[in-house]
Order: structure tokens, then C-alpha cells, then sequence
């Protein structure tokens, strides 16, 4: 006789950190010389988030330099980032924001914006 025992855990398995951009949206368009403010809120369903990171760089561009290389290691369940810089008309940038929780794993969102 064989007997089969399964086990059955209401925890889910899809721990990991969530980032939501606030501000700007993707493809946003500004004017030019114009202060943006980046936004977002970070947070794990269940983890610590152990890493947060956010980098603004030129895209379409042989130009590699950061316009704002910010990175924090604060221990927390939920992260609010805030931060500014200046886009220039003409140019196009991309916004990375990046963060660990506890499980070891990145999470990454990724946006374009636009100064005319």
C-alpha cells in the first residue's frame, strides 16, 4: 500500500520587492531647464528591502555619465525615494530605479523622459 501526503501552504512563493514610479510617467515630456522630481514608493511582500538604488543617465547617448547616481542601503519594509535634478532641453533621459529585499533578488523599473 502506498501512501501519498502532499503538503498545502497558503504562503505564496512570489516574495519580492515592488517599485512604483510616482512621478514622472513614462514618456513624459518637459520643458526644457526644468527641475523633475522623481518619486516612487518601494515595498516587499513580506521581506526586508535591503537595497535602493536610482540612476539618471542620458539615453541615446555615447555619453555614459550619471546625471544623478544615488544609492541607499537603508533596512526597511517600504522606501519612499525623492529626488531631483534639472533636464535640459534637447535631451532625453532614462531613469532607473533598482532595489534588493531580504531574498536576494533585484527588482528593476525602467523609464524614459523627454526635455524639449
Amino acid at each position: 500500500m502506498t501512501l501519498l501526503i502532499f503538503f498545502i501552504s497558503c504562503r505564496s512563493d512570489d516574495h519580492y520587492t515592488r517599485i512604483e514610479i510616482t512621478s514622472p510617467v513614462n514618456n513624459q515630456t518637459f520643458n526644457g531647464n526644468t527641475t523633475v522630481e522623481v518619486k516612487a514608493k518601494i515595498y516587499d511582500d513580506g521581506d526586508l528591502i535591503m537595497n535602493e538604488e536610482l540612476l539618471i543617465t542620458l539615453n541615446n547617448s555615447t555619453d555614459t555619465t550619471p546625471i544623478l547616481d544615488f544609492k541607499d542601503t537603508e533596512f526597511c519594509f517600504e522606501y519612499n525615494l525623492s529626488k531631483n535634478f534639472v533636464a535640459e532641453a534637447g535631451k532625453e533621459y532614462k531613469i532607473e530605479i533598482k532595489a534588493k529585499g531580504g531574498h536576494g533578488n533585484w527588482t528593476k523599473k525602467l523609464i524614459i523622459i523627454k526635455c524639449i
